[in-house]
């Protein structure tokens, strides 16, 4: 059986990204935790995002943001850092899921490739919002 990686990136092209923690942000602590995170290439800062995880009840986890540089877009970097907030997420024994309120353009567009390889389950489809450029939906990438 494949991994999530082998089964979104078979040829293995995306570019190799890791997430680290902010070392200039203040880091909460419970059972709901954002971390502020750094989206790393090759060691050089490529963009951010907020990787909230709820230790909780619901054991799971979720971008709050994620931000990659403007010249960098569109070339897999915010593909391969999904993968990346999955992969630590799924280490912890925490399922990956979509945002509470709303996706970007972006992110429904990664939502849909996972969905469509069937890695995600979704709960709720994406459908636009109306007098917005964000879809409202929910999937999830269960950790078993």
């Amino acid at each position: 059986m494949n991994t999530i990686r082998e089964s979104v990136d078979p040829l293995n092209t995306l570019p190799q990204v890791e997430l680290a923690r902010d070392p200039n942000a203040q880091e909460a602590r419970g059972t709901l935790v954002p971390h502020h995170q750094l989206v790393m290439h090759n060691g050089e800062q490529i963009g951010v995002a907020t990787l909230v995880e709820n230790t909780g009840r619901s054991k799971e986890a979720y971008f709050n943001g994620i931000n990659i540089e403007e010249e960098l877009r569109g070339q897999g970097y915010g593909l391969a850092t999904y993968l990346a907030a999955i992969e630590h997420a799924h280490g912890k024994g925490l399922d990956f899921r979509t945002h509470d309120w709303s996706q970007t353009k972006e992110a429904a567009k990664v939502w849909a490739k996972f969905i469509e390889l069937g890695i995600a389950e979704v709960i709720e489809p994406f459908e636009p919002i109306e007098d917005s450029d964000k879809f409202s939906g929910h999937a999830v990438i269960r950790a078993t």
